[in-house]
Parts: structure tokens; C-alpha cells; sequence
């Protein structure tokens, strides 16, 4: 009984302090998540520009979809890798969706990397497969203008 108390008590401390690491900003045009531990800025999640309206695409456009976006002040998005996907704690950056996420990590053919959130399965599908999308960026102080 007293290790699964300290493996609660753990799990808690592990769980507030990843939270205070990651700030909710409502930027502009977009709300993001600031990972200080990764220093990226995540579109918030949902059904907003910065995840392309909750509309699935394939690969490509996912690809291209990241890269044209201009969002929370700011256009320089893109898709992120699988491992930056993976590094996402799904209810500190509110995305409530049980559904598969592009990566930017392709195989070099005609298959790349998606991840399916609350699960962390990772698995490769056709680049033609309609995927959620969720646009990423680097953030330092030293890039964003507004030192956010």
C-alpha cells in the first residue's frame, strides 16, 4: 500500500511539474502552449487555424498547410516530428482528440509517421491517408519579438 501512495505521490509531483513548465498564451489571432522544456510553441489544439479547423489532410497538405500558416503572430509553422508529437502531454495542451496526428518524419517512399494522441501509438500510413493536423514552432525569448 505505501508504494502505490508513493507512486501516486510521484506521478503527481511529475505530473505539476511538467505543468509549470508549459505556459497557455492567447496570442494575436491563436492561443499556443509555450514548452519551456523543448522550447516549442504548439498551436493550442482543437478546432482552430493552428490545427487547421479540426480538418484532416493528407500528408502533404498537412506539410504545406503548416508552412503558409500565419498564426498567433507569427508565420514561421511547420509540422512537427514524430518525436516533437510524441513530447505532447495531451491534457496540459488541450486536445481532447482521439485521433492520428501527422508528423513531419516520413520513410522516404510514400509513407510517414503519425501519432495517435492518449495512446502514444506510433505508426506509419500512406502520405494519401487524411490526418489530423497540429502546427509546431521553435520559441525563445530571443525569436519572438514580444518576449512572450
Amino acid at each position: 500500500m505505501k508504494r502505490i501512495m508513493l507512486a501516486m505521490v510521484m506521478m503527481l509531483s511529475v505530473s505539476a511539474a511538467y505543468a509549470e513548465n508549459r505556459e497557455v498564451k492567447v496570442i494575436g489571432n491563436g492561443t499556443v502552449i509555450i514548452d519551456h522544456d523543448t522550447n516549442l510553441m504548439w498551436a493550442s489544439g482543437g478546432l482552430d487555424a493552428g490545427c487547421n479547423y479540426g480538418i484532416t489532410e493528407k500528408w502533404i497538405d498537412a506539410v504545406n498547410y503548416c508552412r503558409g500558416l500565419d498564426y498567433a503572430l507569427r508565420q514561421d509553422w511547420r509540422l512537427p516530428t514524430k518525436a516533437e508529437l510524441l513530447s505532447i502531454n495531451y491534457e496540459q495542451t488541450h486536445s481532447a482528440l482521439i485521433a492520428p496526428y501527422w508528423s513531419s518524419t516520413d520513410d522516404g517512399t510514400d509513407f510517414a509517421w503519425y501519432v495517435l494522441f492518449r495512446s502514444d501509438y506510433v505508426t506509419a500510413s500512406p502520405k494519401t491517408e487524411r490526418n489530423y493536423v497540429r502546427c509546431v514552432r521553435a520559441y525563445t525569448v530571443k525569436n519572438d519579438n514580444s518576449g512572450i
